[in-house]
């Protein structure tokens, strides 16, 4: 086939090259180009979990949702990776409330049904549980270096598991950056895209949570503790669809409701992480845990 186009844009140090077949008015491939050494790694990553997808015939349904992988290689002293293009509109565009309202709600089916397909259990004591899931070891460094408490968030944690009903752990395929930015709509169906931060063995919920609690950013230009609040503490239309669709979640995947609160602990505490210090987003996350941990606010979902 030949090349008859580029175009590109720039999106977290990300190049994208639109590739488009002679005479054809929509793109075949998207290159994403990226010069830092961890690009290999997300490349990689989101080739080789992509490809176990479209090769997966348990996975065949989800598979059509999803962009083929095409190549992942070094040249030039820059990393390459191409895949299909998917066309719709990102999710957080879509203009019209009640349509937007919908495509979350496919948005948040898809990914539970994806999700139970994928899921693997594993019988876990709570300390283990704790340890592997919840607060792994890695985290402590980290939980220091921002001034948490790591004892209230162990007692927080393990709190919460001595509630379970000692049921095996559900692990799935997680996206890792379940977004309205990455949820593409068009005639009614979606498409899911960027899974650079995807994991066979992921934790569950914490797509969903990302999903819900970022889907009104906009709407608070950008302040993440009031889309967070919004979506999951305080009492609205759509902390009651957010409640629905956690408990819902929950439900279907073999979840005890009572570790809703960890999962959104081992959330705010694995995002604090990814922000830039200089961030408000940051200082909102860093006052939600310790409002958590100080029993100031609770989830809104019983």
């Amino acid at each position: 086939f030949s090349l008859a186009l580029f175009s590109k844009d720039q999106a977290e140090g990300k190049v994208f090259f639109y590739v488009f077949e002679q005479g054809k008015h929509l793109p075949s491939l998207i290159l994403k180009v990226r010069p830092d050494k961890d690009g290999i790694n997300c490349f990689e990553k989101q080739y080789h979990n992509l490809l176990y997808i479209h090769n997966n015939p348990d996975l065949s349904y989800f598979a059509q949702y999803v962009p083929r992988p095409v190549l992942c290689c070094k040249s030039f002293q820059q990393f390459v990776y191409a895949e299909t293009f998917i066309g719709g509109s990102q999710l957080k565009n879509v203009i019209v409330p009640t349509r937007r309202i919908d495509y979350l709600k496919k948005s948040s089916e898809w990914l539970m049904d994806f999700h139970k397909k994928t899921c693997c259990s594993i019988e876990y004591s709570d300390k283990d549980l704790k340890e592997k899931v919840f607060l792994p070891d890695s985290h402590f460094s980290k939980i220091n270096e921002y001034g948490l408490n790591v004892d209230k968030i162990q007692h927080y944690i393990m709190d919460c598991l001595g509630e379970r009903s000692r049921s095996p752990f559900p692990f799935i395929f997680y996206h890792g950056d379940f977004t309205a930015y990455n949820i593409l709509a068009h005639n009614g169906k979606i498409a899911v895209l960027d899974w650079e931060y995807s994991n066979v063995k992921g934790v569950p919920l914490l797509d969903l949570l990302n999903l819900l609690t970022y889907y009104c950013y906009g709407k608070f230009k950008g302040s993440f503790y009031d889309s967070f609040t919004w979506a999951l503490i305080d009492e609205n239309t759509f902390s009651v669809l957010s409640r629905f669709l956690i408990t819902g979640y929950t439900d279907a995947i073999g979840i005890d409701r009572c570790l809703i609160d960890a999962f959104v602990m081992r959330f705010l505490i694995e995002l604090v992480f990814l922000k830039d210090s200089a961030r408000q987003e940051k200082q909102d996350i860093l006052k939600l845990i310790n409002l958590f941990l100080d029993k100031k606010i609770k989830l809104n979902y019983t």
